[in-house]
């Protein structure tokens, strides 16, 4: 299909031509559109339910403006919208407004046409904050997708989708689980220095969805290009079982004082051994000007790959400190402050969410590095204004 495997953004006229020369048939996937009148309370509802049933389902497209015969494309003649902005505007309040929980991540592209009018594809995400539900004019109605279209749900449906939410939810904090204990243990992909670490994970929601691998293959030019350390430096490069690693070994043994393997499944695994070994009048400290601003260059970056692979929001962020008890909080390289010293060797922040492609990452961020000043005792990091804005930064542009 010619809408699968490209970003939405960059869909064309001639990719929709296309679904009608290649006789693209609607699929629970798909569904075609001829127009959309969001006029009625009636119309506003069944918008919204085309919208749910995608994401309790697998995602898929909507597509406004082509006409269908027999459930095949026939037609693409386009909508007659006077203001592009306001429309896109007003189905994204829509959407935001009247489905709870919300969903991220969906994707709203107008495309202009040869005659003069719009078309649109609206590509909406497969949730995992299963289920969603149509709220508007005080409803609540749940829907899901199959082959034959969208069809209410009964029940059983329901605690199904619920058990799978909840299954996924597992499936993440099992995978940093078994990750941490396996860097632990000297289990990497290249030997760690035997130091205090920062290992740090994003991944997909979707990561776990055997259909959402990542082909290395097509995409190691973009891979290679957006992965770094976390740090900084002069890598190498290799293709490992795993997927990629990024790495930059520091002795004939091949030890390493950083490394970052980007996994099949869209996971990244960031670790870096040097920056928790400095010392200041013999006291460990962490410095937190280097290592916010790393981890902010990190997520910046990585979302910018998620989007050039096509990779789905919402993405998950995971920061874990290993052997830091006793390390002080320090302003910069060259002030550590006074207080207390972290008081236990494993941190592991609390997960947040990256919920779409746009957004400030720094404010994103700051719930993590809050808590890991806490763990130091202060209250919030110092790195931040009151108001949540963080100082001479341009990290969440």
């Amino acid at each position: 299909m010619a809408l699968v495997g490209k970003s939405v953004e960059a869909l064309t006229e001639t990719d929709l031509l296309d679904l009608i020369r290649d006789g693209v048939r609607e699929s629970r996937e798909l569904d075609f559109k001829q127009d959309l009148r969001l006029v009625t309370d009636s119309e506003k509802k069944e918008f919204l339910a085309d919208v749910v049933s995608f994401a309790n389902a697998s995602g898929g497209f909507l597509v406004f403006g082509m006409s269908e015969e027999g459930g095949i494309a026939k037609d693409l003649m386009g909508m007659d919208i006077p203001d592009v902005e306001v429309w896109v505007n007003g189905l994204e309040s829509m959407i935001r407004d009247a489905i709870q929980p919300r969903i991220t991540g969906i994707r709203c592209h107008p495309i202009p046409l040869s005659n003069g009018r719009v078309a649109a594809v609206i590509q909406i995400p497969r949730s995992w904050a299963l289920p969603h539900a149509v709220t508007h004019t005080g409803a609540f109605r749940f829907y899901a997708r199959n082959a034959s279209g969208k069809y209410p749900l009964d029940v059983t449906d329901l605690r199904a989708l619920f058990a799978l939410s909840e299954g996924i939810t597992h499936q993440l904090r099992q995978f940093r689980m078994e990750r941490i204990s396996r860097i632990m243990a000297n289990e990497t992909p290249v030997r760690l220095f035997d130091e205090p670490k920062i290992v740090f994970h994003l991944l997909p929601l979707n990561a776990f969805d055997p259909s959402a691998q990542v082909d290395l293959g097509q995409h190691s030019g973009l891979v290679r290009d957006k992965l770094s350390l976390l740090l900084g430096g002069s890598p190498k490069y290799r293709y490992n079982f795993d997927g990629f690693l990024v790495y930059a070994p520091r002795n004939a043994e091949q030890e390493t004082g950083a490394y970052t393997q980007f996994f099949r499944n869209g996971a990244i695994e960031y670790t870096d051994a040097v920056l928790l070994t400095q010392a200041l009048n013999e006291k460990p400290f962490l410095d937190t000007q280097i290592f916010e601003e790393a981890i902010l260059r990190a997520v910046t970056d990585s979302r910018t790959l998620y989007e050039g692979l096509n990779a789905a929001p919402p993405f998950v962020v995971m920061l874990s400190l290993m052997g830091v008890r006793g390390h002080y909080i320090a302003l910069n390289s060259r002030k550590i402050l006074p207080g207390h010293t972290i008081d236990r060797d494993v941190l592991m922040v609390q997960e947040v969410l990256l919920e779409s492609f746009e957004g400030e990452v720094d404010r994103v961020l700051k719930p993590c590095f809050d808590a890991i000043w806490q763990a130091g005792g202060y209250p919030y990091s110092m790195h931040y204004m009151m108001e949540g804005k963080r100082r001479g930064s341009n990290s969440g542009a």
